[in-house]
């Protein structure tokens, strides 16, 4: 019972600790660059030690040779079984590479095109857009995050099907893919168009994704263990942990597997990253051509990369700076596992690397050694370079709102009110940062009105929307519209001041309970003015509380998805407090309202109608938002 009161309370602790992990990547603060393989490998084991992650796969190639392939630590932790070359680590969203390659193998056979509509290649697939006449859907699109759909819905993570064909898995929530702004404007990361784009696979060939993958890709590369599926040799498989490094996490069986499921040892993630170094060749076959593989490092569908901007998302694959150089690769998270591959062709350099406890922290200061080494002693032939004038810096500040969100539930209930980015000029230098939590990193100019976030590989760039100016992040951020600092600050106190008079109401109940059952109430009068407020505020307490909750923990916690995304007395009880809270907020309104008229000078009864009145401004406010009526289930 604790646990819901004190929730409101500790909110500022519950939004740091939800801030800053989507805040962008670590800065790159590798103790000092290595410069061998085994300086490199002692600083990767430190690294390991000191945020107690069991094991690694590591990989690092150039075009024509293979650096350091390896396991380092422990495979299993428990078992103390050593990590090597061969043992199978998960790779979570670089599966999504393994999509786009396949989509652009298609195309140079002439069976699909990025260009092609989903509705034409793919009609079984149900979306709605209501662009759809002027700004369809098409297959880029969904390789490049830019559908303008919602990202997972607890239904499509409670699954656990190993067996589950696409097309099943894509009839589990169709009402999730609702366009919420023009297709090929803003990129959204959206698991859900990789998966789109592997059922396209299957339709064009007649096969299914895994039988496309295994003959036509890993055979091909020697990728010869590499798989969407739980590999036949359970002996290779490393285990995932969860964050302290000792909790073993049970094997993540997604419906969604082209977009997560990718398992390989860091043997075969070397040929992969090879083949891209070597732009499509493997050997002496060429599986995608240069063009190919050019098409895929480049974005050409946002708003942003229309302007020209050359960073961001392309098909599957983001092209960042690291140390100045220009990297292309992709991250990935599943439970237990956290992995990223990247490479530079100035360089010819390239790296694979997947670490089995899920602490992005631990593998970016594993990239950040990685990429120290390979750039050791050198300069980029060409670093991106411009000159903003001090006005045009100055036009860029200000306080912008997250106007994108992955997660469209995440955003009623929260990230509305805390995600927002506050730019400055402090210095000659543009800043930005979340206005709350977030570090205020500079802004390198490197393009027009397009900067790189020292410290990180995050890419900025402003753009003109109408009459508006929007920031575009590449990466999990989404798109920020500019607003002013007193729609953001009263936004933010409306919401605490909200949540702190629904607290004050149910602390109040600890006082006025007790006594009323202990009869030292007697002469106390309109006392449904207080029942029915409390109830409001408790059932908002449990819906609010099991929705942040499950939200937090989609991507690594199982059996709470099981519990939200399936018919059980868990959801059911989210969609009864959802109803309850909305009625009772008007049933407080109208007895506390009546408290009020008939004793206007009782502290009690005004107490209780500003509780209504929050009350009831929450539940309008959710029930725009969709949260009133959930339906966790079918949601």
């Amino acid at each position: 019972m604790a646990a819901p009161v004190l929730t409101p309370i500790l909110l500022p602790v519950i939004l740091v600790t939800m801030i800053l992990p989507i805040s962008g990547p670590a800065a790159q603060t590798s103790p000092r660059e290595p410069r061998t393989i085994a300086e490199l490998e002692q600083q990767i084991q430190t690294i390991l030690s000191t945020h107690d992650v069991p094991g690694a796969a590591i990989a690092l190639v150039t075009g024509d040779k293979r650096l350091w392939i390896d396991g380092i630590g422990y495979a299993n932790a428990q078992t103390r079984t050593p990590a090597h070359a061969n043992t199978i680590f998960r790779w979570g969203s670089v599966s999504k590479s393994v999509v786009s390659v396949a989509i652009l193998m298609l195309q140079q056979r002439g069976l699909v095109h990025l260009s092609d509509r989903i509705h034409d290649i793919a009609p079984e697939v149900e979306f709605h857009n209501r662009w759809e006449s002027k700004h369809p859907v098409r297959l880029v699109h969904c390789l490049e995050h830019t559908t303008g759909f919602d990202d997972l819905h607890f239904n499509e993570c409670a699954v656990a099907d190993p067996a589950i064909g696409l097309s099943d898995a894509l009839a589990i929530s169709p009402n999730a893919r609702r366009s919420r702004w023009e297709p090929g404007s803003y990129k959204s990361y959206c698991n859900v168009g990789p998966v789109i784009a592997a059922r396209v696979v299957e339709i064009a060939t007649g096969r299914s994704f895994e039988e496309f993958v295994r003959d036509e890709i890993f055979v091909p590369m020697e990728m010869n263990t590499s798989s969407f599926s739980y590999p036949l040799d359970t002996a290779l498989m490393a285990t995932g942990y969860e964050h302290d490094g000792a909790t073993p996490v049970p094997y993540d069986y997604v419906a969604y597997r082209p977009s997560a499921s990718l398992n390989a040892p860091a043997q075969d993630m070397a040929s992969f990253v090879q083949a891209l170094l070597n732009r499509g060749a493997v050997g002496g076959t060429a599986l995608l051509t240069p063009q190919s593989v050019q098409r895929m490092e480049t974005p050409t569908t946002t708003l942003a990369a229309r302007a020209g901007f050359p960073l961001g998302y392309g098909l599957g694959n983001y092209t960042t700076l690291r140390n100045g150089y220009v990297f292309h690769g992709h991250g990935g998270m599943i439970a237990g596992f956290v992995a990223s591959y990247g490479y530079n062709r100035e360089l010819d350099r390239g790296y694979a690397i997947s670490i089995n406890k899920a602490s992005d922290e631990a593998l970016q200061e594993i990239v950040d050694a990685v990429v120290a080494y390979f750039t050791a002693g050198t300069e980029p032939a060409n670093i991106p370079k411009e000159s903003p004038s001090a006005q045009d810096l100055m036009s860029l500040a200000g306080y912008y709102q997250s106007m994108t969100p992955m997660s469209q539930l995440l955003h009623v209930l929260l990230l509305r009110f805390v995600n927002v980015r506050k730019v400055t000029v402090e210095n000659g230098a543009l800043l930005s940062g979340n206005f709350i939590f977030g570090r205020q990193r500079q802004l390198v100019p490197i393009a027009s009105r397009g900067f790189h976030r020292k410290g990180t590989d995050e890419s900025v760039v402003f753009i003109a929307d109408g009459n508006d100016t929007v920031i575009c992040y590449d990466g999990l951020r989404g798109n920020f519209k500019r607003t002013s600092p007193y729609s953001v600050f009263f936004q933010l106190g409306a919401f605490i001041l909200s949540l702190c008079l629904m607290a004050s109401s149910v602390l109040f109940a600890m006082v006025w309970i007790p006594r009323k059952l202990l009869g030292r109430m007697k002469n106390a009068t309109h006392l449904k003015a207080r029942v029915f407020p409390l109830l409001s505020v408790l059932f908002f307490l449990v819906t609010y509380v099991s929705l942040l909750n499950g939200l937090m923990l989609m991507e690594i916690d199982k059996a709470v998805m099981a519990r939200l995304g399936f018919f059980t007395v868990h959801s059911f009880t989210v969609f009864v407090s959802s109803v309850c809270f909305a009625a009772f907020s008007f049933i407080g309104l109208f007895f506390s309202l009546r408290a009020f008229i008939a004793e206007r000078k009782i502290p009690a009864h005004i107490h209780s109608l500003l509780v209504s009145i929050v009350n009831v401004a929450a539940a309008i406010y959710l029930w725009y938002g969709g949260v009133v009526g959930i339906a966790t289930w079918s949601y």
